[in-house]
């Protein structure tokens, strides 16, 4: 599948031309099926650990596993990292962003040493990765 994707990105860029969002969007999906491929390599993080356990001592027969709900504080959480990301990009100098990249990095290093690997650490890392992308190219 992903060699039948980039095959037709560059059968796009061939008889079209250089399509950036053509680009953009054929690499979300190769990323999006690489990180489906890598899922099972992930390391679970503290939630997912205690919801298993919790699953297991309740006697729950499938492993279908439940979504937490969608609240206020979960949306506030995964919202903040992304527009600080953008206000990062599109106010604050470029002299600025060394440090706000150390000051995700020392977020990451304590969510990471609290929480494990989790989605929340995922996000806020690829919001970092976006904002250093965006300034540094």
């Amino acid at each position: 599948a992903v060699w039948t994707l980039i095959a037709l990105d560059y059968s796009i860029e061939a008889y079209q031309g250089l399509h950036y969002s053509v680009d953009m969007f054929l690499g979300g999906i190769v990323t999006c099926l690489l990180w489906h491929l890598t899922a099972p390599l992930e390391i679970e993080g503290e939630l997912e650990q205690l919801q298993k356990e919790k699953q297991r001592k309740e006697g729950g027969g499938g492993n279908t596993a439940r979504a937490l709900p969608l609240d206020a504080t979960v949306v506030a959480m995964y919202a903040a990292p992304a527009i600080l990301a953008f206000l990062i990009l599109a106010v604050f100098p470029e002299a600025y962003v060394n440090y706000f990249a150390i000051g995700y990095s020392l977020v990451a290093g304590v969510m990471f040493k609290k929480h494990g690997f989790s989605n929340l650490l995922q996000h806020e890392l690829l919001c970092m990765l976006m904002f250093t992308i965006g300034v540094y190219l």
